[in-house]
């Protein structure tokens, strides 16, 4: 009947977007493979493995759209100068009714903010500066550490060819500056200050 012959006529064109979405995830892993090297880093390719580093560095509570992970979802954790670092590329975004995640580039660096307000210095304000320049938006999370989040442009930079977009080490050393200039601590895997 018409269901089996639509069966037929869809399984080529499921078949052929899951071997682009391979495609696609392999790339972005090639591309990432320099700087986990750099970074000591694994891989982390599932909303378990996200989930696990939040739990395990990220004392605050993550947004639903935060945690989405598709099946080209590529990322890392790692440390940059003993901070544990975790970066989180997420190609694709998804909507429904109750629902969305846009597309993101995040990087996160665990450490000890206090709740009360931190002081501003010209050096803080010139490693902001530089982030902002760069083209991602500046998070400082109490209790969890910071977090840079690519503006759209940038984030449209990096997924054509990461190679080309901002160097992402940078960024996190930029952020691993940042929070040593404000005098936060690494933190711990229970979220406690480290050494």
């Amino acid at each position: 009947g018409p269901f089996a012959i639509a069966g037929l006529v869809s399984f080529p064109v499921r078949s052929l977007y899951r071997r682009q979405q391979r495609a696609s995830k392999r790339r972005l892993d090639e591309a990432l493979s320099p700087l986990a090297a750099q970074i000591s880093g694994r891989p982390v390719n599932s909303v378990e493995e996200q989930v696990d580093w939040l739990n395990a560095f990220w004392a605050a509570e993550s947004e639903y759209a935060d945690l989405y992970c598709s099946r080209t979802h590529g990322g890392l954790a790692g440390i940059v100068r003993g901070y544990s670092v975790l970066v989180d590329i997420e190609p694709v975004g998804y909507g429904d009714e109750a629902s969305s995640s846009e597309p993101r580039v995040s990087l996160y660096v665990s450490a000890a903010v206090p709740e009360a307000k931190y002081a501003d210095s010209p050096r803080t304000r010139e490693l902001s500066k530089r982030l902002r320049l760069a083209g991602f938006a500046l998070h400082i999370v109490p209790y969890a550490g910071l977090r840079a989040c690519a503006r759209p442009r940038t984030y449209r930079m990096i997924h054509r060819d990461l190679t080309k977009g901002p160097n992402l080490l940078s960024i996190l050393e930029g952020l691993v500056e940042l929070a040593q200039e404000y005098g936060f601590a690494p933190t711990q895997s229970d979220g406690t200050p480290g050494p």
